[in-house]
């Protein structure tokens, strides 16, 4: 195997680890979050970008695994799209309800 002249190893392999990323995390969530669940993101290592208003949004890779990763968050953070998402929150914290309260 040769290298072709000029082959940017460190380019390409960045722009290959950024395509992975995205396909990976192909869900877009918005999300509202405290300002302590905003420094949590960020020292988690959890990429966002800042919307207009409050809101912020976060690529998650399946309903069911971003549900489980921002109920980690508790009441600090809510989820406002996609509806899908809202709902399997919503299933899970009653779930956690229930369980704690019997």
């Amino acid at each position: 195997f040769r290298r072709p002249k000029g082959f940017d190893l460190a380019g390409s392999w960045r722009a290959s680890a950024a395509r992975f990323e995205s396909e990976l995390r192909s869900i877009e969530v918005r999300v509202r979050a405290s300002a302590r669940c905003l420094t949590w993101l960020a020292n988690a290592r959890i990429p966002f970008s800042v919307d207009a208003g409050d809101a912020i949004t976060l690529r998650v890779e399946s309903v069911e695994q971003g549900a489980r990763q921002l109920l980690a968050f508790g009441d600090e953070i809510e989820v406002l799209a996609p509806a899908a998402m809202r709902e399997r929150m919503a299933q899970q914290a009653g779930a956690l309800v229930a369980l704690y309260r019997t």
